[in-house]
């Protein structure tokens, strides 16, 4: 029993038959960045930084700061 998503490739039939060759369509498709036209201040993204999470916003300034370590 064979997967309905799985592609099979005949067998070639004859003593002199080459193989058949299958060509699959790419899957992934590359997407254009959105813009939406709204530009935010790093000192807006801290306050709402802070306030969604609580913390005093020296602690959210310093948060973003912070490089990603290796």
């Amino acid at each position: 029993m064979t997967d309905d998503s799985e592609e099979t490739t005949p067998k070639p039939k004859g003593r002199n038959a080459k193989p058949i060759v299958v060509k699959a369509k790419p899957v992934v498709v590359k997407s254009k960045p959105v813009k939406t036209g709204v530009t935010l201040r790093k000192k807006d993204f801290v306050d709402r930084a802070a306030e969604k999470s609580g913390v005093r916003k020296s602690d959210a300034r310093s948060a973003i700061d912070q490089r990603p370590s290796r």
